[in-house]
């Protein structure tokens, strides 16, 4: 039987979101580039560029990127035995 700490799993969380809110997925920089390269519009073009300088800055300074805003939601499920579920306190980060 295996035991996971919250504490592990609130780490993990915690690192992944961090992760996403710097650095943007191969797929989605790829196509915002192809984007660029394709927009007509100079007003387009010029948004294009700053999302993609703020791309830049954003893995460079680890801070988060500009895009939209939203909220977090995280679905946890637990299936069979081998698991056994033990919560020392609520997530708070």
């Amino acid at each position: 039987m295996r035991t996971i700490h919250t504490d592990e799993i609130t780490k993990c969380i915690k690192e992944m979101c961090m992760q996403v809110n710097v650095d943007l997925s191969p797929d989605v920089k790829d196509a915002l580039l192809a984007g660029k390269q394709k927009e007509e519009s100079p007003i387009g073009k010029q948004i294009l560029e700053q999302l993609e300088k703020n791309l830049e800055i954003a893995k460079e300074s680890q801070i988060p990127i500009c895009q939209d805003t939203g909220m977090t939601v995280i679905f946890a499920h637990w299936t069979g035995s081998s698991y056994r579920r033990r919560f020392f306190g609520r997530c708070s980060e």
